[in-house]
C-alpha cells in the first residue's frame, strides 16, 4: 500500500473507495461493467501520483493551479471538470492564455464517391415525450415576431483536392457548393412541418443559403456567399486563400 507516500511529506490522505462493494474490491466489476485495473492497483497510483507532484503543489498551494495538479492526480482531466474562478471588486489580469483541447466529434463524410451529392436535411423533434416543434414566423407580416436576432452557424473541413491525384473522379466543373440553410414550409402541410416531405414551397419567400464558391474552377481559393429571399443581391466575403 502506497497510501503512507504522501503522509511521509505532510498529506495526509484518507481511504479512497471506501464506499466500493465486495463485488468491485474482489472481483474488479460493477453490477454492469468490468474495471480495467485492479482497485488496489488504482488507489497506489493515486497515491503515487500525490507522492511525485507533492512538491509543486506544496508551491501552488491555495491556486488553481495546486487543484488541477491534484485533479489530475486523480486522472480528472479538464474535459471532465473545468474550473472557473469569479469574485467581486477584483481586478483581473488580461493574459494570452489560450488552451488547446483534441476534441472528438462528429462529422458527415461527403468526401466519398456516394456522398459527394448528398444532402442532409433537419427534423422535428420525434422521440418519445417530445413535441414536433418547427420555427414558425410571418412572411407577410401579419403576425407580430418577437425583436431577437438570428444566429445561425456550421463547422466544415474542406478536403484537400489535387487536379491529378484524388481518392475518386469529382465533377470538374463545379465551383459553388451548398454548405447550409433553410427554406419555408408550409404550415398547413403536416408531413412538410415534420420533415417527411422535404419539399419546399412554389413561393418561397423564407430563403436562406450559404455557399462556398472557389475563385475560378480548379481553385483552391474560395469565398463564402449567403442567398436568401428577403434580399435582392448576394452578400459576399472575402476571398480565403489556401496556400500550397
Amino acid at each position: 500500500m502506497a497510501q503512507h507516500y504522501p503522509q511521509s511529506m505532510g498529506l495526509y490522505v484518507p481511504e479512497l473507495f471506501v464506499d466500493s462493494t465486495i463485488l468491485e474490491k474482489f472481483m474488479n466489476r460493477s453490477d454492469t461493467i468490468n474495471f480495467e485495473n485492479d482497485i488496489e492497483e488504482t488507489k497506489n497510483l493515486i497515491y503515487q501520483n500525490l507522492y511525485r507532484n507533492l512538491a509543486d503543489i506544496y508551491k501552488t498551494k491555495g491556486t488553481e493551479k495546486a487543484i488541477r495538479n491534484i485533479l489530475r492526480c486523480f486522472n480528472v482531466s479538464d474535459g471532465l471538470l473545468n474550473l472557473k474562478v469569479n469574485s467581486n471588486n477584483q481586478e483581473y489580469e488580461l493574459r494570452n492564455n489560450l488552451t488547446l483541447k483534441k476534441l472528438t466529434k462528429n462529422f458527415a463524410n461527403f468526401n466519398t464517391t456516394n456522398n459527394s451529392k448528398a444532402v442532409i436535411y433537419n427534423r422535428s423533434a420525434s422521440l418519445a415525450g417530445l413535441e414536433n416543434v418547427g420555427v414558425s414566423g410571418s412572411v407577410n407580416g401579419s403576425q407580430n415576431q418577437e425583436p431577437y436576432g438570428l444566429t445561425y452557424e456550421g463547422n466544415f473541413l474542406f478536403p484537400s483536392f489535387n487536379n491529378e491525384f484524388g481518392n475518386y473522379i469529382r465533377d470538374e466543373n463545379y465551383n459553388q457548393i451548398s454548405l447550409f440553410g433553410f427554406v419555408q414550409v408550409a404550415s398547413g402541410d403536416t408531413d412538410r412541418v415534420q420533415g417527411v416531405d422535404t419539399t419546399k414551397n412554389e413561393d418561397d419567400q423564407a430563403t436562406i443559403r450559404i455557399y462556398a464558391v472557389r475563385d475560378s474552377i480548379g481553385s483552391k481559393n474560395a469565398y463564402f456567399k449567403i442567398s436568401s429571399s428577403f434580399s435582392v443581391t448576394d452578400g459576399t466575403s472575402g476571398s480565403i486563400r489556401k496556400s500550397d
